[in-house]
């Protein structure tokens, strides 16, 4: 009987650490769990950090892009515009040649020599060239 309750001791000795030892494992593991959660709820603020730099920077490059896009449209507006303007002047340099074209004939007739229309159609073009850009021109 003696033996029986000595190994009744042993076997509530090993009860009794291996409750403890169960314990210990849980609180390891409730411990490992939470940090865990606080790992993951770090990195979902970082991550919604870095969204939204992400999100500020490409904002920021939309709005560099709207304002060179802006100036790109502002300048094909002022290279309209320039070619508006020299082709006004390009007609009246045509009209003003054409207009003393026909008075140099009267002036030619006058004085007994006559300008031909081939003459004064060479005359225009080579005139006319010098107004047109060069990509024209050539």
């Amino acid at each position: 009987m003696a033996e029986n309750a000595d190994q009744l001791a042993l076997l509530a000795e090993m009860k009794k650490s291996m409750e403890k030892g169960q314990e210990e494992m849980k609180d390891r593991m409730e411990k490992g769990r939470e940090e865990m959660r606080k790992g993951q709820e770090e990195m979902r603020k970082e991550l919604e950090e870095m969204k939204n730099q992400i999100q500020s920077h490409v904002e920021s490059k939309v709005g560099e892009i709207k304002d060179h896009v802006n100036s790109c449209i502002e300048k094909i507006e002022d290279v309209q515009s320039v070619k508006g303007e020299i082709g006004e002047v390009k007609g009246e340099v045509e009209r003003k040649i054409e207009g003393s074209g026909r008075q140099s004939t009267r002036q030619d007739r006058g004085s007994g020599r006559q300008s031909t229309r081939k003459d004064r159609g060479s005359q225009r073009k080579s005139s006319s060239e010098d107004w047109r850009p060069r990509e024209e021109a050539q």
